[in-house]
């Protein structure tokens, strides 16, 4: 009796197990900075994101889809002032964790959305100020005055492969401020990405649709 106990809950473990899917990710994305006063003149900033995932099928139409990240995010700001230009490049570097929801569409099609919380592991300010001939370089990197704890919008959607690669664009819109005082900036990005399924249900699909499960 025992033994048939062990079985099956080994048996019911692989069925459970057989619904989930783990792999790295890879995003490109280009990030702003928005919502100040003095943020009209920034320019978008080319980063990255590099982490993993995990998957977890919850029915044939919806997944329950939770990822770790290293992100860069920030802004460039050129800008011209009387006798002063300013040519700067601001980064900031963050872990973030979206926690998100994935609905199918047709046969490989997705869309996600989802909150995320990100937290700032450094900032890294580099760049020049001339004014009248007089070239100030500028060379900064520690988190004092920016809120370290970040909250994120994130939608989305994609295309999963057969070969269980799968292929999306993202946009972030954070909800907290950047700065702990003075104005209202918070960050914006706009992603594409890779990523790569190991494991997860055979692809014979999703309860005998015709989507495949990667």
């Amino acid at each position: 009796m025992r033994a048939v106990f062990i079985l099956t809950l080994f048996t019911l473990t692989l069925k459970g197990l057989s619904q989930v899917s783990a792999g790295p990710k890879f995003q490109l994305n280009f990030s702003n900075v928005a919502g100040g006063e003095k943020d009209a003149g920034n320019k978008y900033k080319l980063g990255f994101n590099a982490g993993a995932f995990i998957n977890i099928q919850l029915s044939d139409l919806l997944d329950f889809h939770p990822e770790m990240l290293y992100s860069t995010r920030g802004y460039k700001l050129q800008k011209s002032i009387g006798s002063k230009d300013t040519n700067i490049t601001h980064r900031f570097s963050y872990i973030d964790f979206p926690i998100l929801g994935i609905i199918h569409v047709g046969d490989n099609g997705f869309i996600e959305a989802g909150p995320q919380i990100g937290y700032l592991a450094n900032d890294k300010m580099k760049g020049s100020v001339v004014s009248s001939s007089v070239v100030q370089k500028v060379d900064t990197g520690n988190v004092y005055g920016f809120n370290t704890t970040e909250y994120s919008l994130v939608v989305g959607g994609g295309y999963k492969f057969n070969f269980k690669l799968s292929a999306g664009v993202r946009f972030v819109y954070g909800l907290s401020k950047i700065y702990t005082s003075g104005q209202y900036s918070h960050n914006i990005s706009f992603g594409i990405s890779i990523g790569y399924y190991f494991g997860g249900a055979s692809p014979s699909g999703r309860g005998g649709n015709v989507y495949k499960r990667i």
